[in-house]
């Protein structure tokens, strides 16, 4: 009897076998290196991440500017200069510049941007009212 052009088929089918094995055996190791390098960088990002009001860990400011009139505009100075002296009130030196905002009602978003202790930082200033109030959350 003449062997088949790939020898015994046994042999033919074990190396098959073998290779499939070899396949999920290295599919499995790159799934688990990316876990672990997912674990990682959440752990970098929660435990080792820096924020704008406590060096570790981000506490979102809250405040009201005084004087708006309901609905009224925003000059984007005048809420830098309130977000600066927030932060140097707690210890921070900080540089920061917002863009003006035509209308602040409810659900208004300003996007600052700036230096907080020679880091960049960029946080979005969300109105929850009309009158002013506001919430500071770092991005």
């Amino acid at each position: 009897m003449v062997p088949p052009p790939g020898g015994d088929p046994a042999v033919v089918a074990a190396r098959e076998k073998a290779g499939t094995a070899m396949g999920w055996g290295i599919a499995g190791a790159v799934a688990g290196g990316l876990g672990l390098l997912l674990s990682l960088v959440t752990f970098g990002m929660t435990v080792l991440g820096g924020g704008m009001s406590d060096g570790g860990g981000y506490e979102t400011i809250r405040g009201t500017i005084p004087g708006i009139s309901d609905g009224g505009g925003l000059g984007g100075d005048r809420l830098a200069r309130l977000l600066e002296s927030l932060e140097n009130d707690a210890g921070y030196a900080a540089d920061i510049t917002c863009p003006d905002a035509a209308l602040i009602e409810a659900s208004t978003v300003v996007v600052c941007h700036g230096t907080l202790d020679d880091y960049e930082w960029t946080g979005a200033v969300l109105f929850e009212d009309a009158g002013g109030s506001f919430a500071v959350v770092e991005l």
